[in-house]
């Protein structure tokens, strides 16, 4: 064993050991610093592939999204059905005005449907028995007709806020075939051809 200049005994050894281990110990830090190199790499792409994602994402929905290009009724300038002058005719039409203004679509929807199918069934009477009708009987008759149009104009018009537009097209169909009491024949044929 050799001994240093204060009689010391010199490890040669023990300072391998030493210097090997800072070596170690610098080589782990410089392999932490390169991960953490990556670790900051690797997020950025995670977000930049979740940002192309998110993009893509929003592009298709806009794209394939029938709705995106907003409600057929607000593209063509419809207004919204009022049956004033049919209010006395049946209560209903109160409640159903008084519903849309309040945005209530859904049940507006429900009423209206009850009282259309109510005046179907009463032009439905009224044509069993037409043949035989006086005046007064057919002037009765063609005011269920206007009333019976005028309801399923609003049923319509909710079927199309409501995004039904399966039934609107069928009923626009039906709504159409009535020359004499189809009121609304333009906006109706533009709401047909937008919805078709």
């Amino acid at each position: 064993m050799q001994e240093n200049g204060n009689g010391h005994p010199i490890n040669d050894d023990i300072d391998d050991r030493i210097v090997s281990r800072l070596g170690e110990r610098s080589s782990k830090l410089e392999r932490m610093k390169e991960w953490d190199k990556a670790k900051r790499k690797n997020r950025r792409l995670v977000y930049y592939y979740t940002a192309v994602s998110i993009a893509a994402c929003l592009a298709l929905f806009l794209v394939v999204n029938p709705f995106a290009g907003g409600n057929p009724i607000e593209e063509l300038g419809i207004e919204r059905p009022r049956a004033e002058a049919f209010r006395s005719a049946i209560p209903e039409l109160a409640d159903i005005d008084r519903l849309i203004d309040a945005g209530k679509y859904y049940e507006a929807l429900d009423v209206t449907e009850a009282a259309l199918k109510k005046s179907d069934d009463k032009v439905k009477v009224h044509e069993k028995h037409i043949a035989g009708y006086d005046e007064e009987l057919l002037y009765e008759y063609h005011a269920e007709k206007m009333l019976n149009a005028e309801l399923r104009w609003m049923y319509i018009y909710l079927l199309v806020v409501a995004e039904c537009d399966r039934s609107a097209v069928k009923e626009l169909k039906r709504y159409l075939k009535e020359d004499d009491f189809c009121t609304h024949r333009k906006d109706a044929e533009a709401l047909l051809r937008a919805l078709s």
